[in-house]
């Protein structure tokens, strides 16, 4: 079994600029099962703006160009009735489940790379319905992150780190609601354990959106109490 994953590749440097950094690259390499990338091409200027024409393609293209439909808001049932998988287009499904864990008045703070990405779209698509309890802090305009996004090399991992744990801290300092972490910005993974331990509070992030799904694809059986991988069968 592989997992798959499909990227945007804007070419912006408005908006995230590149995806799947070396650090995305470095967080799909290091999952414990096969894995296959897909870099879809380049997306039309018009996809950034509130102009852009809706329902100008077939629903059938999307399977072949993703970034082509992005907003249709049936995006995510196409790509699901063609294969069968399940399918996530998104880091921020992850949001509805996890504010249901949260108390009436705890906050989910979510890392961008850019505040502005993270838009009333953004939040229907994914299912959101509620964006009161919602911190979002943007990346953006930290000098090496910002380096990154533009494809400068090299780029000082420590410096970077020390960068995402400012904004992490400093937005618990300011808000002490908040009571866990999403790491938007398919970036930002590396840091997640630097994350736990400056602030003690539980970290969320594609990577563990991906494993869910891998162990819900590869179940285990149980003997006992514990989960073990069947013995292989010996043919006579």
């Amino acid at each position: 079994m592989k997992i798959a994953f499909s990227c945007f590749s804007t070419g912006s440097s408005t908006g995230c600029g590149k995806s799947l950094h070396v650090d995305s690259r470095c967080c799909i390499g290091r999952l414990p099962y096969p894995t296959l990338r897909r870099l879809c091409e380049e997306i039309p200027p018009c996809w950034s703006r509130s102009s852009a024409p809706r329902g100008s393609l077939k629903n059938r293209e999307y399977v072949q160009s993703p970034a082509h439909v992005v907003r249709s808001r049936t995006i995510r049932w196409t790509a699901a009735n063609a294969v069968n998988v399940p399918v996530f287009l998104s880091i921020m499904t992850q949001v509805p489940f996890i504010q249901q864990s949260l108390g009436s008045n705890k906050k989910l703070c979510i890392v961008c790379a850019a505040e502005f990405t993270m838009n009333a779209r953004v939040f229907e698509q994914c299912g959101i319905t509620t964006t009161s309890n919602l911190t979002i802090c943007g990346m953006r305009g930290c000098s090496e992150f910002d380096r990154m996004l533009e494809g400068q090399d090299p780029i000082n991992p420590r410096k970077l780190r020390d960068e995402v744990l400012t904004i992490c801290t400093k937005a618990t300092r300011q808000d002490d609601a908040i009571a866990a972490f999403l790491l938007q910005c398919s970036d930002l993974p590396p840091f997640g354990p630097d994350i736990q331990s400056a602030t003690g509070l539980p970290v969320f992030d594609m990577t563990l959106l991906i494993r869910w799904l891998q162990s819900a694809s590869d179940y285990l059986p149980y003997s006992g109490i514990c989960r073990r991988r069947p013995l292989p069968s010996i043919k006579s």
